[in-house]
């Protein structure tokens, strides 16, 4: 009887979750068919002259700027837009848009015409008492509009069953998964790609209407997400590690490719028209341009303009309407990239498939965007959960650097470092597989695998070549013959280092060469200058690279939490990655040396980058220019696996615990400041 009524309660509950994503689903397709058709809007300036102080459009502030020079207008000392007697300005919006715009009483002295889907109003300046225009829009009447008649709720009931009969059997489907995941500890590939698809749909849908309502307070319903996961496979976290981490980054991979906005993932834009190019080399102009259509252009500027600006916001119901809007222009218009264009294609690929199928579906450009950026964090958790699950030390450490909140930024960006950085943890652990794993000789089958990892990682960005002399600290005990020692140990490295130096050498990264910028000619006639600059660099930066910007600065480094939880975090961090590592008695001094070396050489090179091919480093400058703290998560990594000591120890039953409350706290607050620095 007890088994009845528990069977009876489960699926109350999921009904009750089923309709709720049902009504979620209803309410999000509604307002994305609403935002499909286009409704013209114009101002016009009759009888005088009109100053325009503030255009806000869907609750996102436009630069006025942008239209002084669309439209050739002028802007006057107090940056209002003057539109002289007789001009125009017009745009095309949604019904999901509200519009407000702040007029100049003092100095207009005509009357503003205001064109909002054929009616017009006019609000006279110079009379009366008005200097604002709003013309709100109410979700909730939308849809009211939606069902005024019996064949739209008809419609809507029959949706509502259908919908609420997909997603029952989709949580019982998901809750015996998980069961039998909890059960017998065990996940296999197919089954994370299906989790990865279903959560990243099902979020999808239901997120515009919950954040709608919550706003920054979204995050919850994030951190209890991660809580649950933590709850119910809390006999994982001890020894499978690796299972947490699953569905950890299926959760904040997800959520991260959706809320940070297109091209805010530093250097996003350049690397967006590499991965387009690869498929569509047929529209590459000249070296360094490629043709879009102006429609594209639109939409890609709305979101590339004014990248550093803390203060640029976009609504999230201008960003999700985006997704249902096709573009209608058909002419063609030149865009450079030149930081990206010649680099390797290798790392672009995932990227340049998902462009690709969006284009041929015809799907609006934001697709583009977002099917890439899943496409790169699917590859990562699942390079992620392998190599948690095949190396032999070092997971607890593995687990939180994977996790760390730039890294995470990282993965779910179009760009190079997501399939580097995917690679470069499957490599380490791989290659820590084989120094320290319970297999007595060293395979054919992993030599052919470490040499086809070692041209992968060539192949991704240069600066990570020595990761390859990882192989050294493979004893010789495990070699087959002296042949196979020299064989192994030397041949990854010159392989990777081959493949780098393709691409590494004499190609600048593109940014703009500064008047009196570094070079390699003047390195070698001053070399105090340039070891000062190292040591200033390292003493002023290596607390900001090393740990604290690994957990903190988002977008394109403009949206941060600050005060007191700046300063606690990254201390938490240091206790948990560096102490209480039982692993450690495992790894003898030589081979954290080595360790050590390795990340040393790394960071060598990030830094002969930032003098030479970034090009933002002067001979006046204090400190290298150009670095960011995500070159040096795997410096990061292994430095941490080479001074991990187990002279602190914190008393707790499974110390694997503390990562994983660590993290859930951890990205609560990114995801608030996050939310907060792009939408409100």
């Amino acid at each position: 009887m007890i088994g009845v009524e528990y069977n009876m309660k489960n699926k109350f509950i999921i009904c009750i979750v089923s309709v709720i994503l049902a009504v979620l689903t209803i309410i999000t397709s509604t307002l994305f068919y609403i935002s499909k058709d286009r409704i013209n809007f114009s101002i016009t300036a009759d009888n005088g002259d009109v100053y325009i102080t503030c255009i806000t459009i869907g609750g996102s502030e436009y630069n006025l700027s942008d239209f002084a020079s669309n439209y050739e207008l002028k802007l006057n000392k107090e940056n209002n837009l003057v539109l002289k007697e007789g001009k125009i300005i017009d745009f095309s919006i949604t019904k999901l848009h509200d519009v407000r715009i702040i007029f100049n009483k003092n100095k207009s002295n005509g009357i503003a015409k205001i064109s909002y889907n054929k009616n017009i109003k006019e609000i006279d300046l110079e009379k009366n008492n008005v200097n604002y225009y709003f013309q709100g829009v109410s979700l909730i009447k939308l849809l009211k509009n939606k069902l005024d008649n019996l064949n739209s709720l008809i419609i809507l009931l029959f949706s509502l069953c259908i919908l609420t009969f997909i997603y029952s059997n989709i949580i019982a489907f998901g809750s015996r998964f998980l069961r039998k995941v909890q059960q017998n500890y065990e996940l296999k590939i197919s089954n994370i790609i299906l989790c990865f698809i279903i959560y990243s749909v099902i979020n999808y849908i239901c997120m515009l209407p919950i954040m709608y309502k919550l706003e920054v307070w979204y995050f919850l319903i994030i951190m209890i997400q991660l809580i649950f996961v933590a709850w119910y496979f809390r006999s994982h976290i001890k020894d499978h590690l690796q299972n947490i981490f699953v569905f950890f980054a299926i959760i904040l991979c997800s959520n991260m490719a959706i809320l940070i906005m297109p091209f805010h993932v530093p250097d996003e834009f350049s690397h967006y028209f590499k991965a387009y190019s690869i498929f569509n080399k047929q529209d590459l102009i000249g070296k360094y341009s490629i043709k879009i259509y102006d429609s594209t252009y639109n939409s890609i500027y709305k979101y590339n303009n004014d990248l550093a600006n803390s203060e640029h916001k976009i609504s999230m119901r201008e960003y999700f309407a985006d997704f249902s809007v096709r573009g209608v222009g058909l002419k063609r218009i030149s865009q450079k990239f030149p930081a990206t264009i010649n680099l390797n294609s290798f790392a672009y690929i995932p990227s340049a498939i998902a462009i690709k199928v969006v284009l041929i579906l015809k799907l609006p450009f934001i697709w583009t965007m977002l099917l890439a950026r899943l496409v790169n964090a699917l590859i990562f958790v699942l390079l992620g959960y392998l190599a948690l699950k095949i190396i032999p030390y070092f997971k607890k450490i593995l687990f939180l650097v994977m996790l760390f909140p730039i890294t995470i930024q990282q993965v779910t960006g179009v760009n190079q470092d997501s399939l580097t950085l995917s690679i470069i943890f499957i490599y380490i652990a791989y290659i820590l597989n084989q120094i320290y794993g319970s297999n007595k000789k060293i395979s054919k089958k992993s030599i052919i695998l470490i040499l086809v990892l070692s041209v992968c990682l060539g192949m991704c960005k240069p600066a990570y070549f020595s990761l390859a002399l990882l192989t050294i600290l493979i004893p010789k005990e495990k070699f087959n013959s002296v042949k196979e020692k020299y064989l192994v140990r030397s041949v990854p490295f010159i392989l990777c280092f081959g493949v780098s130096a393709t691409k590494f050498f004499g190609v600048n990264g593109g940014s703009p060469i500064l008047k009196d910028a570094v070079t390699f000619n003047y390195a070698l006639h001053n070399p105090m200058f340039i070891i000062e600059l190292v040591f200033n660099t390292i003493y002023n930066r290596i607390s900001i690279d090393f740990i604290e910007g690994q957990l903190n600065t988002f977008g394109w480094l403009n949206v941060s939490y600050k005060y007191l939880l700046s300063f606690i975090f990254p201390y938490l961090y240091l206790s948990v990655l560096l102490f209480d590592s039982s692993e450690t008695k495992k790894i003898k001094v030589k081979e954290r040396l080595i360790l050590g070396v390795i990340s040393i050489i790394i960071c060598g090179v990030v830094y002969a980058s930032g003098l030479f091919s970034f090009g933002s480093t002067t001979i006046n400058s204090d400190i290298i220019g150009g670095l960011q703290p995500r070159y040096f998560i795997p410096a990061v990594l292994l430095s941490c696996f080479a001074i991990s000591n187990d002279f602190i120890v914190f008393k707790i039953k499974n110390k694997n615990t503390l990562a994983v409350g660590l993290v859930i706290v951890m990205f609560a607050v990114v995801f608030s400041t996050i939310i907060y620095g792009f939408y409100i």
